[in-house]
């Protein structure tokens, strides 16, 4: 027996002491079931919760492989097209044609294609330096791989001047050289210059060094209709600019009838439940989420701004002055729908020819 196995024995062992959870072996004959259906482990089997007892059997078996999952996922997206969100650059342009709200853009920086957004040459540190001096001294930018994921490769700087700026997470400044070496180094394929997103306040309560958003999982139903299949709110850890799972964020589902939050937890250890929020105390489970319709709504209508794109991620911030889309994820991680204990078969069916021509 694997030593992997041991473990997740012993936190059923450990589960099952909880009133409210399933008996260790129910709980192993559902790890059965689940591998059985859909070839899912423990470990997702975990991270949806499943062996709590009023996780039904019927939802359990409700969800498709990994490799059904990334079939389906090319089914209603069709691969030609996945590049179109995959680099930061187009993804923007589409949608900033169409007037969806994003981030404002100050131009990519590339050595030897770089360029602002007046179309200047945005590929020394003299182009840089330019650039910078358009800001106010204390006003943040902020720098984005054109291709990443995962919140790779994002720094956040607060100018200061001159040719001098401070990186968020770090205390010395660095000059305006020392900057453009970096992106040399960290980014071959160009990076991408934002103004800093100031988020509202309500979500910056949520901790205050990171930008804290909603992802909205959508699919278009008919040429005309979206719906929104789940949505969950993620919370960096204290002091990390990134609110991703992979980085410690904690994760926190939507009810999206009620419009209010569940209990959270971190993707590491699923099992550990929050209904205060880690970082500031206040409590999450049960607080209706701002602008939850409004985002929503933005997750749908950017949907249509893409073709032959009919399922996506949509990760939503809260700027002052209300919804912006960040990013398309194409490919969701399908965590998200474990995340939300939403049976994948049901809300992502396989396409019928006929659906497939829409």
């Amino acid at each position: 027996m694997s030593q992997g196995l041991f473990t997740y024995l012993a936190l059923a062992r450990r589960l099952a002491i909880e009133s409210t959870n399933k008996s260790v072996g129910r709980q192993v004959m559902e790890w059965c079931l689940l591998y059985l259906r859909s070839r899912l482990g423990p470990g997702f089997y975990n991270l949806g919760r499943m062996y709590q007892r009023d996780f039904p059997l019927f939802h359990l078996l409700g969800y498709w492989s990994s490799r059904q999952y990334a079939q389906r996922v090319y089914e209603w997206n069709e691969r030609l097209y996945h590049r179109t969100s995959q680099n930061k650059i187009v993804e923007k342009a589409i949608l900033s044609t169409y007037g969806v709200p994003t981030p404002e853009l100050l131009g990519c920086f590339h050595p030897f294609r770089g360029l602002d957004r007046e179309g200047r040459e945005l590929r020394s540190s003299r182009d840089l330096q330019r650039l910078l001096e358009t800001l106010s001294p204390g006003e943040k930018v902020c720098f984005k791989l054109t291709e990443a994921w995962g919140g790779v490769g994002f720094h956040a700087a607060e100018y200061l001047g001159g040719d001098q700026l401070c990186f968020l997470d770090e205390d010395s400044p660095i000059t305006v050289s020392e900057l453009t070496e970096r992106l040399r180094v960290s980014g071959r394929d160009g990076v991408l210059v934002e103004r800093y997103l100031e988020q509202h306040a309500e979500f910056a309560a949520f901790n205050p060094s990171s930008v804290n958003t909603l992802r909205c999982v959508v699919r278009q139903v008919a040429e005309d209709r979206v719906e929104c299949l789940l949505v969950f709110l993620r919370v960096g850890a204290a002091g990390s600019l990134v609110d991703n799972a992979t980085s410690g964020g904690v994760i926190y589902p939507v009810d999206i009838e009620r419009g209010v939050l569940l209990s959270g937890f971190m993707k590491a250890k699923p099992y550990e439940l929050y209904t205060h929020n880690p970082v500031t105390g206040e409590q999450m489970q049960g607080r209706a989420v701002a602008f939850l319709e409004e985002s929503i709504e933005l997750a749908k209508s950017s949907l249509f701004a893409f073709p032959s794109i009919r399922f996506s991620g949509t990760d939503i911030a809260i700027s002052r002055e209300g919804p912006l889309v960040l990013e398309l994820n194409i490919f969701p991680d399908y965590g998200g729908f474990a995340y939300n204990q939403v049976p994948s078969r049901s809300v992502l069916p396989k396409l019928t020819a006929n659906n497939r021509r829409q």
